[in-house]
């Protein structure tokens, strides 16, 4: 009885809240685009000392840490020194996250936890210390190893520009007939 006026009351609230009258005009903002085209966009959306990766036109990744940013260039710090890249040569800036080891330390913890409660109150272990231990130690490696395939299978880079300009590609598929014969073309638009 308890789930019906749950969704009763539900419904009372969905029906009570205010909707727009028949050909009112409700403002939305426009979202910020996800990847920026231009360095111009970047602008203010990465912060100082940030890990990035640096894709250039010619493929070479370089990896550091953000230094500041203009209109054409970007700078970052590098193991081997300060680096400025102009705007045509890059093709992808990436802001990379976090490392894989975080995740192996909260599973780690949530594992030790889990894995001490769950040995300590076992049936026939009498509250032995013991149990608790080897719950403990099992858990944690349990749970380090799960920790980390979860992170592992995270995307950790964002990619927040692109230089390349997405074409728009289109496959056509036109039939031929002619007095000897027939066939297909097959275009392709870009």
């Amino acid at each position: 009885m308890t789930q019906i006026a749950r969704f009763g009351g539900l419904l009372v609230v969905v029906a009570l809240l205010p909707c727009p009258a028949q050909g009112q005009v409700v403002e939305t903002k426009e979202p910020r685009p996800s990847v920026a085209t231009t360095f111009r966009d970047l602008t203010g959306a990465i912060e100082s000392g940030r890990r990035l990766t640096v894709t250039t036109t010619d493929g070479v990744t370089v990896r550091g840490r953000f230094q500041g940013l203009d209109v054409s260039r970007l700078f970052i710090r590098t193991g081997d020194g300060s680096r400025e890249f102009n705007e045509s040569d890059v093709r992808e800036l990436r802001r990379r996250g976090d490392r894989l080891w975080n995740g192996a330390l909260i599973g780690l913890g949530a594992g030790a936890a889990g894995g001490t409660l769950v040995g300590s109150n076992r049936p026939g272990c009498g509250g032995e210390s013991i149990c608790g231990a080897i719950g403990f130690g099992a858990g944690a490696v349990l749970g380090a190893l799960i920790g980390l395939t979860v992170d592992a299978l995270m995307p950790h880079d964002d990619l927040l520009y692109s230089g390349t300009k997405v074409q728009s590609r289109r496959w056509a598929v036109e039939p031929l007939v002619g007095a000897h014969g027939y066939g297909a073309r097959l275009a392709k638009t870009f």
